[in-house]
């Protein structure tokens, strides 16, 4: 298969993120079990610690498979017309595949971030994914010849659209 897209930085920064989480899903469970053994001479601030860091992972988790879980960071095609997008997951990345012609409604958009940064993105759907697919158009990725092709009025948008 030619890979005709790839976010490297975005599967990175979401990776770092999940460690950190478990970094501190495992802090909360450590301070429950400190909390646990240290008896009668216990103050109870370890439980509202253990509580705090787990459900804040929690929260974390169910955080970025609700915001960032439908964000491409591979896509790819062969020669018999097949395209496979890899979506970044926590724990787990999604694999969704299909003739290229299965990935339609390709268009421009500009997401919304903290601090009234636009980040732009190619939209496409999918019949076996729910939601949009979301293909991060940030200055470090490369815009093949073979994406050009599948999307060329999106890239067309995005290229016009003043920076």
């Amino acid at each position: 298969m030619t890979r005709i897209y790839a976010n490297v930085s975005y599967a990175r920064r979401m990776t770092a993120s999940v460690v950190v989480i478990v970094f501190a899903v495992l802090f909360g469970f450590w301070e429950l079990w400190m909390a646990y053994n240290a008896g009668s001479q216990g103050t109870g601030y370890g439980y509202l610690f253990a509580a705090l860091f787990i459900g804040g992972g929690g929260y974390a988790v169910r955080q970025l498979r609700k915001d960032y879980s439908d964000t491409v960071v591979r896509f790819e095609s062969d020669t018999d017309g097949r395209g496979a997008a890899t979506i970044w997951q926590p724990f787990k990345s999604k694999r969704i595949d299909g003739p290229l012609e299965s990935f339609s409604n390709w268009r421009f958009s500009e997401a919304e971030q903290k601090g009234g940064i636009r980040l732009p993105m190619l939209l496409a759907e999918h019949p076996d994914h729910p939601n949009p697919l979301k293909f991060e158009l940030t200055g470090k990725i490369e815009i093949t010849a073979e994406l050009r092709a599948l999307a060329p009025e999106a890239i067309a948008a995005f290229e016009a659209k003043p920076r």
